[in-house]
């Protein structure tokens, strides 16, 4: 216990950290503001006070499993943000995040040798855990005939599995540890039984979406072009931050990708003039899962130095052709 809080008081945060922090609790409250209820204004501006001061906290957000700061990362970090996250569209994406940070977990252990069948079985119970509590919260907009968020939230889950699939896939293939290797299979196999859920569960709301008529279904496309734009936009900053970092090879990747997006979100308008309003929404939701997987694959190269091939074919398409041979 006394090693315990040693470490506590000899974690810091450096300025950058901290303001970051800062900003994106402050964004937080600007989007979700808290009118006539002084108690929750007063929770959040000590949430405020609080993550920004308090050094241990945000040092927890590098922990990995197996460190003694990861309890507080889990149980403190992540079950503050899910306790501010209000709607119910903002809780489906956070359970998917943390998915995604599980696996992001899995690849840091990876490369840096510390995957072993203690901390495999800690990312595997905590994927588990937000990968059914997602599944269960897109059950839940189908049900409601929320199907718009329901296929969003399983497109960016989708492509968030099997991004990292191909992240860890490759970890794998440059890895001469063969008992790193064993470790690495039950998660790639876990992944890909997600991801295929999440593929079936997004082309099932995203065909929903298409069988809509009228100002409904044009709406939804409507959102989608928003939403694309915007995800373009963000990925094209990343790219331009991160070039010089990343190197020729991998910026050139990644404006190939994002130039395809580009690409589908001009095909999209063209449906969306032509009144064809399912067509459209795809359109949009592919350019955005192609954005999304240029920032993951950024992310990933700059995290752990490594360059992800994938297929410049969407997964769509790859998918479509599984289905034509009956997979």
């Amino acid at each position: 216990m006394e090693q315990f809080f040693q470490q506590l008081k000899d974690e810091k945060l450096s300025s950058k950290e901290r303001l970051e922090c800062r900003h994106s609790l402050i964004d937080f409250i600007k989007k979700h503001p808290a009118k006539n209820r002084v108690g929750v204004k007063t929770f959040t501006s000590f949430i405020v006070l609080i993550l920004t001061s308090a050094s241990v906290s945000y040092a927890a957000e590098g922990a990995l499993p197996g460190d003694i700061l990861y309890s507080a990362k889990i149980y403190v970090n992540e079950q503050v943000v899910g306790t501010l996250s209000l709607s119910k569209e903002t809780k489906a994406r956070w359970a998917a995040k943390r998915a995604e940070r599980r696996l992001e977990e899995a690849e840091k252990l990876a490369s840096k040798g510390r995957l072993n069948a203690n901390t495999r079985s800690i990312v595997e119970e905590g994927l588990k855990s937000s990968t059914d509590e997602v599944t269960a919260r897109i059950t839940q907009f189908k049900e409601a005939g929320n199907q718009q968020s329901g296929a969003e939230i399983s497109s960016e889950f989708e492509t968030s599995l099997r991004t990292h699939e191909q992240i860890l896939k490759t970890l794998d293939e440059q890895d001469n540890n063969e008992s790193e290797t064993e470790e690495i299979a039950p998660i790639l196999l876990n992944i890909r039984s997600r991801a295929r859920e999440a593929a079936e569960s997004r082309e099932e709301t995203e065909r929903a979406v298409s069988l809509n008529s009228g100002n409904s279904a044009e709406a939804a496309a409507e959102n989608s072009l928003k939403s694309a734009e915007k995800k373009i936009e963000e990925a094209r900053q990343i790219i331009q931050n991160s070039k010089e970092r990343i190197g020729k090879d991998a910026t050139k990747e990644a404006e190939t990708r994002l130039q395809k997006a580009r690409k589908l979100t001009v095909d999209g308008k063209q449906k969306l003039d032509e009144k064809k309003f399912g067509g459209a929404f795809q359109s949009f939701q592919q350019a955005k899962r192609l954005s999304q997987e240029t920032k993951l694959l950024i992310k990933a190269k700059e995290d752990l130095n490594m360059d992800v091939k994938l297929d410049i074919q969407n997964s769509d398409e790859a998918d479509d052709k599984r289905s034509k041979n009956g997979d």
